[in-house]
């Protein structure tokens, strides 16, 4: 797939303070210069949670996208996450059509299983193993992207904590390395931490999907 001039970033150093290695970000693979979020790691470590934890609970089905719907879908071309909202669905195969939030005409063409509706998760839809998008750096708008926004990326929760007042918050790491494809940005972090359920989003079930992509009746 085309790369695009509104998503190159520049080459980044990893980070100093880091006891392990961060691989070197790719030239070119960014939407924008990235900076560094605010994220509010809490009071510590996360817990494994608490008898409030209702991992006996039958999990909620996550809701499949449909046209009109505000999402965070995949782009190909930087390997993560943006914003952008349905117009158009291939009902033969399964796929997306959108328009991202910041312009960009590229990769508007997403696989059912890497979009999410932009909407926090309910209690005990996340559980450790749950596939999750989430956030982890900012970028801004280039040439040929109209704006900047929140990068988001395919990750799998290890630890959830009920322990703290307020909702719960979850820690785990992105699901794909840099040796598997992933490109590393500035921000990069391997894990995350005690991060607010609410900033996440749930990708739907392959059934969950073909249920709300079947053609309208004729």
């Amino acid at each position: 797939m085309a790369e695009h001039d509104g998503r190159n970033e520049q080459m980044l150093d990893p980070p100093s303070d880091s006891d392990e290695e961060t691989p070197e970000a790719d030239e070119g693979g960014g939407k924008g210069d990235e900076v560094a979020p605010d994220v509010d790691d809490g009071d510590g470590g996360a817990a494994e949670g608490d008898d409030d934890d209702p991992t006996d609970e039958p999990v909620e089905a996550v809701t499949a996208p449909s046209v009109g719907d505000h999402i965070v879908s995949y782009h190909e071309p930087t390997t993560a996450f943006y914003m952008s909202t349905v117009v158009a669905v291939d009902y033969e195969t399964y796929e997306y059509t959108v328009d991202w939030d910041d312009g960009d005409p590229t990769g508007r063409k997403i696989s059912h299983d890497n979009v999410a509706l932009d909407v926090a998760p309910k209690r005990g839809q996340v559980r450790p193993g749950t596939r999750v998008i989430f956030p982890q750096g900012h970028y801004v708008g280039t040439e040929g992207v109209n704006g900047g926004g929140t990068r988001y990326h395919e990750g799998l929760v290890t630890q959830v904590d009920n322990t703290k007042p307020g909702e719960p918050r979850c820690s785990g790491h992105h699901l794909f390395t840099p040796e598997q494809g992933k490109r590393v940005f500035r921000g990069y972090d391997r894990e995350f931490s005690a991060m607010p359920i609410s900033l996440l989003r749930l990708c739907p079930e392959a059934e969950q999907v073909k249920m709300a992509l079947m053609p309208p009746p004729k």
